[in-house]
């Protein structure tokens, strides 16, 4: 699915710099990755480990004209502000630090399939990994790894949201299927489970799995119906 530089820029609630109409194809985040640089969006990552700012040069060597970034290079080193590409800057603090009128346009969610209640030292999920240490309510939710959630998010590294109360992955994270567990919350199958969006910012996704935010918003598969919405 393509999309042009105007609608990722709204998306991210960025500020872009340069042309609004390329068109991109490719989202990247390792520059070794790259395989057609004028279709490409380069994210320009700050992690504890690495900046990928300094990449910046020796891709746009290499024909990528597209970028997101939280600092603008000198303009001197990447024409970025010429017809010939753009950039996109987005605010390099957290969702809570962000100003007041930044607000988070990426929702994820789904509903509770299934709920079942599983006694004390059962255990649940693949490879009998998720073991129960109080008579629990599990609920099984139609979202899996295979939709691009995180396996390692299981066996309670994170938490989803049900009816605004978190609800801890329980076992390991299946293809199709996730478990949590929902013994102190009052709900009911079909009720609405929120992976990431409003209430809970996607970073809290990626601080649990060692990454950044944009990986967790670009695994999200194919399979995953899309709705958009514009003011």
């Amino acid at each position: 699915m393509n999309y042009t530089i105007e609608k990722i820029t709204t998306l991210l609630g960025a500020r872009r710099i340069g042309t609004a109409d390329a068109t991109i194809g490719w989202l990247l985040t390792d520059s070794r990755s790259l395989c057609f640089p004028e279709e490409t969006l380069f994210f320009a990552l700050k992690t504890a480990r690495n900046d990928g700012h300094r990449y910046i040069d020796d891709l746009y060597r290499r024909g990528v004209r597209n970028f997101v970034v939280s600092t603008v290079p000198e303009a001197a080193t990447v024409p970025v502000a010429s017809a010939a590409g753009s950039i996109a800057t987005t605010p390099a603090a957290s969702p809570a630090g962000s100003p007041a009128h930044l607000q988070p346009v990426s929702t994820l969610m789904t509903t509770i399939l299934q709920l079942r209640r599983v006694p004390k030292d059962e255990t649940v999920g693949y490879s009998r990994k998720g073991v129960l240490h109080r008579d629990s309510i599990i609920a099984a939710i139609p979202i899996g790894y295979a939709d691009g959630l995180n396996r390692r998010l299981g066996n309670r590294h994170c938490y989803c949201l049900v009816n605004g109360q978190k609800a801890e992955y329980v076992g390991n994270i299946c293809m199709d299927v996730a478990l949590i567990d929902v013994t102190d919350i009052a709900c009911r199958e079909g009720d609405t489970v929120e992976i990431f969006g409003k209430n809970l910012p996607v970073k809290v996704l990626s601080d649990a799995i060692d990454t950044i935010p944009y990986e967790v918003l670009t695994s999200v598969s194919n399979r995953v119906k899309r709705v958009y919405f514009q003011d």
